[in-house]
């Protein structure tokens, strides 16, 4: 900035002038002029990743085939043996508890101890839950393969 600066005063003989033309210059192009090496950087770093990881893909595919056979995916009808399926089901149940909970205290039916322990109680119960389930299935497969 110091030497654009210097070399504006000895051309034109003002500081003004490189303020005008600074001023002049739109958002979106004294953005651009500052990160232009990084985002090139930045895209050839992206088109590299993309490319080794397809190549990798793609050689294990012709080399192995496909190894997942369809009775993989259903082969139980039971949700007891989809603990990840059920917490993706149910999860959502809790952010649209909260956001009931802010809509009564938006309409001030609730008072504001009462939302922030309700708040506490279902970030609590939204952590513990997936790690219940999953707790609760190890436990029964544990108990399921040493009786068997």
């Amino acid at each position: 900035m110091r030497r654009t600066l210097e070399a504006q005063l000895r051309s034109n003989g003002s500081p003004q002038a490189h303020i005008r033309n600074l001023a002049s210059l739109g958002q979106h192009s004294r953005r651009l002029s500052y990160g232009v090496p990084h985002v090139g950087l930045f895209n050839l770093c992206i088109v590299v990743l993309i490319a080794v990881n397809s190549r990798l893909t793609i050689e294990n595919l012709m080399k192995y085939g496909l190894l997942i056979r369809s009775g993989f995916w259903f082969s139980s009808k039971s949700l007891k043996d989809w603990p990840l399926f059920v917490c993706w089901l149910t999860l959502p149940a809790f952010p649209i508890a909260a956001f009931l909970i802010e809509k009564l205290a938006w309409r001030k039916l609730i008072s504001e101890p009462v939302v922030v322990s309700l708040h506490i109680l279902i970030t609590s119960l939204e952590i513990l839950y997936p790690v219940l389930v999953i707790l609760k299935k190890q436990n029964y497969s544990v108990i399921v393969h040493t009786d068997g």
